[in-house]
């Protein structure tokens, strides 16, 4: 749940990918109006994981 709404929550890796954007973490949030906002964080798999609780954190932290 973000900002009131329900949302997806996304994680992708790829360790094949470009090391220095390799995973994606990400939100998507669609709203009443048939619009959806998305935040996403992307980075070398290791980076990503280690500011991964500071993504939750700042996404819950959207208010409606």
């Amino acid at each position: 749940n973000v900002a009131g709404a329900e949302a997806a929550y996304v994680d992708i890796a790829n360790p094949a990918g470009p090391p220095t954007k390799n995973r994606t973490i990400g939100v998507i949030v669609p709203m009443k109006n048939r619009s959806s906002f998305f935040i996403k964080m992307s980075g070398p798999i290791a980076e990503v994981e280690l500011h991964k609780a500071e993504f939750e954190t700042f996404v819950k932290s959207f208010k409606k």
